[in-house]
C-alpha cells in the first residue's frame, strides 16, 4: 500500500484489509525498490484472470477485445480515458471531454 497516512491505526487497517507492506509518503525510490525486490524474492506464483474485468467492460488481451457498455474508437488514449472514467462513475458526466 501507497498512502500519504502515516497514522498508525490506519496502518493496521492496511494490513488487516490484505496489504503485504505499506508504504507512506514521501518515501525515497531506492526504498521503494527494496520493498519490491522483497515481495519479488517470495517467489510466490501470481495467476492473472486471462479476461480483465472492471464494472462492465471486459478485455480479452488475447484477442484484442474490449466488450461492455463501450463505443470504442480508433484512438487508445480516448478509449482507455474512457475506460477509466467508467471506473470512476465519471461516463455519463459532463465532466468527461471527448
Amino acid at each position: 500500500m501507497l498512502t500519504a497516512n502515516a497514522r498508525l491505526e490506519q496502518k493496521v487497517r492496511g494490513f488487516e484489509l490484505g496489504a503485504d507492506d505499506y508504504l507512506v509518503k514521501p518515501f525515497q525510490f531506492p526504498e521503494l525498490l527494496a520493498r519490491i525486490r522483497t515481495l519479488l524474492r517470495r517467489g510466490e506464483a501470481v495467476t492473472l484472470p486471462s479476461n480483465l474485468r472492471v464494472a462492465d467492460l471486459e478485455l480479452d488481451p488475447a484477442r484484442h477485445r474490449l466488450t461492455g457498455a463501450v463505443s470504442v474508437s480508433t484512438s487508445p488514449a480516448k478509449n482507455l480515458r474512457y475506460c477509466i472514467c467508467s471506473c470512476a462513475g465519471l461516463a455519463k458526466s459532463s465532466r468527461v471531454r471527448k
